[in-house]
């Protein structure tokens, strides 16, 4: 039996019920693995495992940094706050958690939207 054949992008999505800590790591393997098509060196895996034991450090270049911004905007489907548009909150493990989290306190906040 073969697993499916699921995008990173998907991976993320798909993650909805789990906690910050586990969508902040599929988004920062995907930025990796975004990050590794310029790079075929890069060690996904090893920059992954020194995230995790160093969660304030920067683990992914400007350019993987704008692929989380895309997908955390895709994801959320709405405008990130001022608050998580920073460096940090975009390259270090700990910063992503904390956005994550930000932006699903957001989305519960809105009100439900009406049926037309």
């Amino acid at each position: 039996m073969s697993t499916p054949n699921i995008e990173p992008r998907q991976q993320f999505t798909t993650l909805a019920a789990t906690s910050p800590l586990d969508r902040a790591l599929a988004l920062l393997r995907e930025a990796l693995e975004q990050e590794r098509l310029c790079d075929s060196s890069l060690d996904v895996e090893g920059l992954i495992a020194f995230a995790v034991a160093h969660p304030d450090q920067e683990v992914v270049d400007s350019f993987a940094s704008a692929e989380v911004m895309s997908a955390m905007d895709e994801v959320f489907g709405t405008a990130l706050p001022k608050e998580i548009l920073n460096h940090r909150s975009l390259s270090t493990l700990s910063g992503l958690q904390r956005s994550i989290a930000v932006l699903e306190a957001r989305n519960r906040k809105k009100p439900p939207q009406r049926r037309s």
